[in-house]
């Protein structure tokens, strides 16, 4: 699966350039011409920039002027995104095939413009750090939901592959608790061919539901997709499947992860080593 290759900033130049002078076209015009609605915001932010500054006058944000350009040719790319998303999903192994949960690892990255701060730790049954590393990559993608693998995938399998040894890795982002069956967790799992859990701070897609007791799932379609971790003095927390374990595997995993702070031990430990590599390098 290579989508290394992909810029969205040159995508949406591209897509800018179309407009003929002297007309215009909405953002959402835009947005939909790249292939997702979604898109909306990341454009509106992207616009803001210097490079994209000499577009601005061309740009509404109604769709109800008369006149708008939208004779955009366009290959759609998002929806070609979100379609490999959907193909890659059959990939995924939601099973345990795993020999061992001695040593789990962690990832988190943090970002300043177009740079990518990437921290990995590797945690023992006593949840002591037994490795790390550290990784700063540029990144041509942009945040926008549901494609946060498009983003961040590189900068974590980049980290990730300067550890030693680990036998599960969690991600700060959905497994397949995703709009495609198919998110940040998933990708890295798939790719690396690595035992993989997604933990994520707000539901992307589905609902949650209470089953029994103080136990809670994450349905869509009439299939569970998630669980729900529920703490009180914290907001809940939705974990998923990456890749090469069981929800109920994942679920154990994570709680026996979790001390007096909202995120496991393996995720809340990378967040603070990528925001510190991050100001460390602004300061230089």
């Amino acid at each position: 699966m290579n989508f290394k290759g992909f810029d969205f900033y040159n995508a949406l130049r591209d897509i800018l350039n179309q407009i003929p002078e002297g007309e215009k076209a909405s953002i959402r015009d835009l947005a939909l011409s790249l292939g997702d609605i979604k898109a909306v915001p990341t454009i509106r932010t992207a616009l803001d920039k210097e490079e994209f500054s000499g577009f601005k006058e061309k740009i509404l944000e109604t769709r109800k002027a008369r006149g708008l350009f939208r004779g955009f040719v366009t290959d759609y790319p998002l929806k070609k995104l979100a379609m490999l998303q959907k193909e890659m999903a059959t990939r995924v192994q939601q099973i345990d095939l795993y020999r061992s949960t001695e040593f789990i690892a962690g990832v988190d990255v943090s970002y300043e413009g177009e740079f990518a701060y990437a921290a990995a730790v590797v945690l023992n049954s006593q949840l002591e750090i037994v490795d790390q590393a550290v990784s700063k990559t540029r990144v041509n993608f942009p945040y926008i939901p549901a494609y946060l693998a498009f983003r961040e995938a590189e900068p974590i399998k980049s980290v990730v592959r300067l550890l030693q040894h680990f036998d599960i890795l969690i991600i700060n982002g959905h497994g397949v608790a995703h709009p495609g069956g198919f998110g940040l967790a998933c990708h890295v799992g798939v790719e690396l061919d690595k035992p993989t859990i997604g933990v994520a701070k707000s539901l992307l897609t589905g609902k949650a539901k209470t089953v029994s007791g103080d136990k809670s799932v994450i349905e869509h379609a009439g299939k569970v997709i998630g669980s729900v971790i529920s703490r009180p003095g914290f907001k809940p927390l939705y974990v998923s499947v990456g890749n090469k374990i069981s929800l109920e595997s994942a679920l154990s995993i994570v709680k026996n992860t979790l001390l007096d702070a909202y995120l496991p031990e393996p995720l809340r430990i990378p967040h603070l080593l990528a925001t510190s590599l991050k100001r460390r390098d602004k300061r230089l």
